[in-house]
């Protein structure tokens, strides 16, 4: 980055130019949001199984049936399953009120 910037300060013309052009590059592959979210649709039986394994950003109520979940996607599962085993998270009152 230093390099670039310093190029773009002493330069003119087309070398300016494209030592701009690669800060502006950097800055959009660093400056890009990485949160991904993942929508599903499930039904609610399932519900505890997604709050120990997932981190769900919203559950939208669809149908006494079924939800839908937004799911942050970009996070290691596995991972989130093993804290929440370690931690002892006891989501039977949350569900409980989710299906109301």
């Amino acid at each position: 980055m230093d390099h670039f910037y310093n190029l773009k300060k002493i330069s003119s013309g087309g070398t300016r130019f494209i030592a701009k052009m690669h800060l502006n590059q950097l800055y959009g592959i660093f400056g890009r949001k990485k949160d991904l979210i993942e929508t599903i649709n499930i039904y609610r039986v399932d519900l505890p199984k997604y709050l120990v394994s997932r981190i769900i950003k919203n559950i939208i109520n669809i149908n006494k049936d079924i939800i839908t979940l937004l799911l942050h996607s970009n996070l290691n599962h596995n991972i989130i399953s093993k804290l929440n085993t370690l931690l002892g998270k006891d989501f039977k009152s949350y569900t409980r009120s989710v299906k109301k």
